[in-house]
């Protein structure tokens, strides 16, 4: 499988917009179309005798052909693209942005899978855990006024609250009992 990188996307696109309005494209269209110099040079300013455009195209048709996007000759004495039957579909589809996106998406692994759903799975524990937590304070707190009630009715009757052994000489259900006919 040939690789290609971000960066050939646009170059990759030319070439298929031009197969459809040429019959063939060859490697000096990339130098017209300013995607490829026809010299590279070095760091002094002198040209490279190891760089060839022509290789470079071929590079292009290689990643072009892998996707069947055209017709691809690599023959030394006639290097050149086609338009086939896919060349217009796949530029409609998005062309080779939407190809190269497709082929770098990470699909879901197990992992990815299991780490979901314990984050999940704890962030609906500590949910659950927060509402206990809500309602036992709510029964607390209504404990609590009981009992201050309570200790309303015990000091209204003429004992002294100041510690349980005082609140255990009345019994509660007498306690309920008066408190009832008091609100009567």
């Amino acid at each position: 499988m040939v690789s290609f990188d971000k960066k050939d996307i646009p170059v990759l696109d030319f070439i298929l917009k031009e197969c459809l309005k040429k019959e063939t494209i060859l490697p000096d269209v990339l130098i017209f179309g300013r995607y490829l110099p026809r010299y590279k040079h070095n760091l002094y300013g002198e040209i490279e005798e190891t760089y060839d455009f022509v290789e470079e195209f071929k590079k292009y048709l290689s990643i072009l052909a892998e996707h069947e996007a055209c017709e691809c000759s690599f023959k030394d004495d006639a290097v050149f693209a086609r338009k086939n039957e896919n060349t217009e579909r796949i530029l409609d589809k998005g062309g080779f942005d939407k190809i190269y996106k497709a082929l770098n998406r990470t699909p879901l692994t197990k992992y990815n899978i299991i780490t979901i759903g314990l984050t999940v799975l704890s962030l609906l524990m500590a949910g659950w855990l927060g509402w206990l937590q809500v309602h036992s304070n709510n029964q607390i707190h209504s404990l609590e006024k009981k009992i201050e009630k309570q200790k309303n009715i015990t000091e209204k009757l003429g004992y002294k609250v100041d510690s349980l052994t005082t609140v255990d000489k009345v019994l509660f259900d007498e306690i309920d009992t008066l408190y009832n006919s008091l609100e009567d």
